[in-house]
């Protein structure tokens, strides 16, 4: 079932907060996840709670098919 809502549980499985999905930022050749649009920026999230913010234009790399990516503006590629 698609939701417009990401939920983040503790390791107990306790609810912790509920946010608004924002719109992914894709590869163009395999589809996967780079970041998410925000207004201006980019947000960026790995494994074990890291968080990165970076302001447009962005360029990088998919860490699954190793494919270059640039992100220009809000709306487009």
């Amino acid at each position: 079932m698609a939701t417009n809502y990401e939920t983040r549980y503790r390791a107990a499985g306790q609810h912790v907060e509920r946010t608004p999905l924002l719109p992914a930022w894709r590869c163009a050749c395999c589809g996967g996840v780079l970041g998410r649009k925000l207004p201006g920026r980019l947000e960026i999230r790995f494994s074990r709670g890291h968080s990165y913010y970076a302001t447009l234009p962005v360029t990088a790399r998919c860490r699954t098919c190793k494919t270059m990516n640039e992100l220009t503006s809000d709306t487009g590629r």
